[in-house]
């Protein structure tokens, strides 16, 4: 149930930095300069925080749906791909 809950939450913030250009969600970018902020793509970045999102929050889901109709998932797999998409991102 936390997965999922989590889950829908990446998602979510997803949506708002990507497709309702929230940016004001990302990390760092408000406490820039305008001289800074005229130099970032906001567009892509913010893109690219979608994507992140999506692909961890349907990770999540998919594993809270799996613990939800009784399947035991190893939670390994999806706690190191988080881990390594977080410090790739």
């Amino acid at each position: 149930m936390w997965f999922m809950i989590i889950g829908l939450f990446f998602i979510v913030m997803g949506l708002a930095v990507h497709v309702f250009k929230w940016y004001f969600l990302i990390s760092g970018y408000n406490t820039m300069t305008k001289e800074k902020k005229a130099n970032v793509d906001t567009e892509g970045l913010g893109r690219l925080m979608g994507i992140y999102c999506y692909v961890n929050g349907g990770l999540f889901f998919v594993v809270g749906v799996l613990q939800a109709i009784g399947l035991k998932p190893v939670l390994t797999p999806a706690i190191v791909f988080f881990c390594i998409s977080t410090v790739y991102f």
